[in-house]
C-alpha cells in the first residue's frame, strides 16, 4: 500500500509490528525529509513506533523546492481557512490509512510538526 501523500518512513528499530505512529508534518516551505531528520533522533527512544513523515500536497510558493499545507501568500483570512480544512482533509485520509495498514487505534498515534497550525487538527480526530 501507498499513501496517499509522498512520505518518508522510519521502520520500527525493534523490526517488529508497530505499537504506535507518530506523524510529523514539516513547516512551510520544508518536506518529508526535513522532519525526517527529527524522527530519526526520536526513534532510538521509541523502538516500537514507526514515524511517518509526509511531504505537504502543494507545492510551495514561496519555494519552489518546498511543500505547503496551503498558500499564506496574498490570500484573505477565509481564503486561508478554506484551504487549512482542504489540507485537514488530506491529513486525515493519511490518518486513515496509517491506521488501516498498520492496525493501529487512534490512541496509538500522535501528529505533531511546526508552522501553519496543523497543531490544530488533532482535535478533530475520530
Amino acid at each position: 500500500m501507498t499513501f496517499s501523500l509522498n512520505t518518508i518512513i522510519l521502520e520500527p528499530l525493534s523490526k517488529e509490528k508497530p505499537k504506535n505512529a507518530v506523524i510529523l508534518c514539516h513547516g512551510y516551505g520544508g518536506d518529508g525529509k526535513d522532519i525526517a531528520i527529527l524522527a530519526s533522533y526520536w526513534r532510538a527512544h521509541l523502538t516500537e513506533t514507526i514515524f511517518i513523515c509526509p511531504d505537504a500536497p502543494e507545492k510551495c510558493a514561496a519555494s519552489p523546492t518546498g511543500y505547503q499545507w496551503f498558500d499564506l501568500m496574498d490570500q484573505t483570512p477565509e481564503q486561508i481557512l478554506s484551504k487549512s480544512l482542504v489540507a485537514e482533509n488530506k491529513l486525515n485520509k493519511l490518518i486513515d490509512e496509517v491506521k488501516s495498514k498498520y492496525n493501529l487505534s487512534s490512541d496509538q498515534i500522535i501528529i505533531g510538526g511546526f508552522s501553519q497550525r496543523l497543531y490544530d487538527y488533532s482535535s478533530n480526530w475520530n
